[in-house]
């Protein structure tokens, strides 16, 4: 019987039997064309600052290869979106490809390819998105789809540029370095910058919003000052209105230097010895503050000098201020006098005398100038001995004496102001604070500026003006003209309580508690006393010490024949 082949087929692969019931004699792939996987194509894969304006093209090329054995053929090749399009006469023909740039359709035979050329071309600002159906004979995937994006910020979009970091010289510590960043719009529209801000103190900017013209820039002060030695990295976060690049950071890099602070300093408190007062306060144009020159571990010298540098446009010295003192008798003072410093001190002539250790070396004084912002600093630069072995021994140092607008307090309590008296200039600081929780007004701690503070205040006032001081706080802060007796603190109480009183004079003060009847509890306060606020505690006990029962009873203050009662309740 003659042998016949039997043949099946399925979708990729062809199996040959004979006719004998036999295994397979072989099996064969069908090979079909096909299409290679294609990376999705995307248009908007650019920077921000390259991304295409309205009106203008942008190509991309796309290959498409047949990486089988038969012929690929092409059916229909279209674009979506109205934003896209090919571009027709830069389809590529290798060999013996044929493609019909008109109909879109062609053939690849394989091993080809094909390149194809497409078209951003926006004709409006936004995002755009489109796709490129492929249909083809391939038979996995006979339609093949590539999706499209594009974007555009228009003709009238802002752009933001800044640099990408801030380098700032070493600066010495508590001292201040300014730089300038600049901020430029590089787009056709108004740039709106709504904040910036640091994330490091040591760095600050001047001002956080900006609007900037299209293609001009503004310029920020940016101001690196170091608390302590070594490096600070910061950053500046930048927010604006710009559609691609709302924020943008700025990197900032700083080194701080200390130095050290040296063996002449200048202080504020005119007192012997160095009370370590660096900072005055409360300055204005016009005012004068006097300074003393003090020197620790001084070795055995004949004379010195001290050079301090200022800012001319925020201070200037008051010309024939220093006066030298006797730390070495005979001492002849010296002054150089220069832009933005002086150099001080003096020496013996025609004498042994010498001198070591700690001691005031003299008085200056500087007047602040109209110019005046802020805060400004006398720095003590460079200190030199002359010391009694002949050799001149020069430091380089860094003693900073501050002036500022804000107000400092000066040793003595009440002093508000900082110029070592508690006057009426200090009652006036108060008043104005009166109320709030100023802490340097708040005397007691307590968070409020009260009458108990006031009464401190009082204190150190003086006797003298006292009355006026009284007279001045019943107008400006509504001091009674009488005796004030304050609700009693907790209320109701268990084991005691605090029952808080005013005096606006001095007087015979009488504090009693009485029962609902009329019947005298216990007396609490029958003396002579001074203004001021008083607090007295009742602990629930009559005059025999023994605890009185629940219920409510009365506190009546009482001076010069005028009384004030109140309320208490007693819970056990």
């Amino acid at each position: 019987m003659p042998l016949k082949f039997i043949f099946a087929a399925s979708s990729s692969t062809l199996w040959v039997w004979t006719s004998d019931g036999s295994d397979a004699l072989f099996t064969s792939p069908f090979v079909f064309p096909s299409l290679t996987p294609i990376q999705d194509l995307h248009l908007d894969a650019v920077p921000a600052s390259e991304l295409p304006e309205v009106n203008t093209q942008t190509r991309r090329e796309l290959f498409i290869k047949n990486t089988g054995d038969g012929t690929l053929k092409i059916s229909n090749m279209s674009i979506s979106s109205g934003m896209f399009r090919f571009q027709a006469e830069q389809f590529t023909r290798r060999d013996r490809t044929e493609f019909d740039v008109t109909l879109n359709k062609g053939r690849i035979p394989s091993g080809d390819s094909l390149r194809v050329v497409v078209v951003y071309y926006p004709t409006e600002p936004g995002q755009h998105n489109g796709r490129i159906v492929i249909e083809s004979n391939d038979r996995t995937n006979p339609t093949y789809t590539i999706n499209l994006s594009g974007a555009t910020l228009g003709s009238a979009g802002p752009r933001i540029f800044v640099p990408s970091s801030l380098q700032f010289d070493s600066t010495f510590a508590d001292q201040a370095q300014r730089s300038t960043l600049r901020i430029r719009n590089s787009g056709r529209g108004y740039l709106a910058v709504s904040s910036i801000s640091s994330n490091n103190p040591a760095f600050t900017v001047s001002g956080d919003t900006l609007l900037i013209p299209p293609l001009t820039s503004r310029s920020v002060e940016v101001v690196f000052a170091p608390a302590v030695g070594g490096e600070n990295s910061g950053q500046l976060t930048i927010l604006s209105d710009d559609p691609v690049s709302p924020e943008v950071k700025v990197a900032l890099i700083g080194t701080g230097v200390v130095v050290p602070e040296g063996p002449i300093s200048l202080d504020s408190y005119l007192a012997a010895g160095d009370q370590g007062r660096r900072v005055v306060g409360n300055a204005v144009p016009g005012k004068v503050y006097t300074f003393q020159l003090n020197v620790a571990d001084a070795p055995e010298i004949q004379g010195w000098s001290a050079t301090i540098e200022y800012d001319p446009t925020q201070v200037r010295y008051v010309k024939d201020s220093f006066q030298g003192s006797r730390f070495i008798p005979g001492l002849v003072t010296l002054v150089d006098e220069n832009a933005g410093g002086i150099s001080i001190g003096g020496t013996v002539l025609g004498s042994d005398a010498r001198k070591s250790g700690d001691g005031a070396l003299g008085t200056l004084s500087f007047e602040v100038q109209e110019g005046f912002r802020d805060s400004t600093y006398l720095v003590i630069r460079e200190v030199s001995f002359h010391r009694t072995d002949g050799v001149d021994d020069k430091r380089a140092v860094w003693s900073v004496a501050t002036i500022t607008w804000e107000p400092v307090a000066g040793p003595l309590r009440g002093d508000f102001d900082g110029d070592d008296a508690v006057s009426f200039d200090d009652f006036f600081l108060f008043a104005d604070g009166f109320g709030s929780a100023d802490p340097l007004l708040d005397l007691n701690g307590s968070g409020t500026v009260d009458f108990d503070d006031f009464f401190l205040f009082a204190d150190n006032f003086g006797t003298e003006a006292r009355a006026k001081l009284m007279v001045l706080a019943q107008q400006y802060l509504g001091l009674p003209k009488a005796p004030r007796l304050e609700g009693n603190y907790p209320n109701p109480f268990n084991s005691s309580t605090l029952i808080q009183y005013y005096l606006e004079k001095s007087g015979l003060v009488e504090l009693q508690v009485f029962s609902l009847t009329g019947q005298r509890v216990t007396s609490l306060v029958k003396t002579q006393q001074e203004a001021g606020a008083y607090r007295v505690s009742w602990d629930g006990r009559d005059e025999q010490g023994m605890e009185v029962s629940t219920g409510a009873y009365l506190a009546r203050l009482q001076m010069d024949g005028v009384g004030q009662v109140r309320k208490l309740m007693l819970v056990k």
